[in-house]
């Protein structure tokens, strides 16, 4: 075998190892979306959520009840998922995962929402609270 041949497939060898390796510095690690239903007790929470690619399907969220996926971001950083949420006839939207903004507020790549009837509020990690609220999209 030739040194050049040798040389190239050991280059391969450690760029394949890397890429197996917890994960490479190029790829974005996953990222967790977690939603939770505090609209009042007794008011389920109908939502369907969807980025560009995928469409995670409509799902009913209980009074205090979770509903949470997972996905990697793209490396472009323009990764978005919106929810549509209908409970009691109202229906609102809201992009759930920005990767602008979020990707940077999330702990441990988690971010967390509850959902009010106000609006949805993220976890705020250095104040241990959901403070982090945000209007309906218009």
């Amino acid at each position: 075998m030739s040194p050049f041949i040798a040389r190239s497939l050991s280059l391969v060898m450690v760029f394949l190892l890397l890429m197996s390796s917890c994960e490479a510095w190029f790829f974005p690690k996953k990222q967790t979306v977690s939603i939770t239903n505090v609209l009042g007790k007794g008011l389920e929470l109908t939502i369907h959520c969807k980025s560009k690619d995928d469409d995670l399907g409509t799902r009913e969220i209980p009074f205090n009840g979770n509903f949470s996926f997972r996905f990697r971001p793209n490396f472009m950083d323009t990764t978005l998922f919106y929810c549509n949420m209908t409970w009691q006839g109202q229906t609102h939207g809201f992009d759930i995962y920005i990767a602008q903004r979020d990707k940077d507020k999330c702990p441990h790549n988690n971010c967390s929402w509850i959902i009010k009837p106000t609006g949805p509020c993220m976890w705020n990690e250095e104040k241990q609270i959901y403070n982090d609220c945000f209007p309906w999209d218009s």
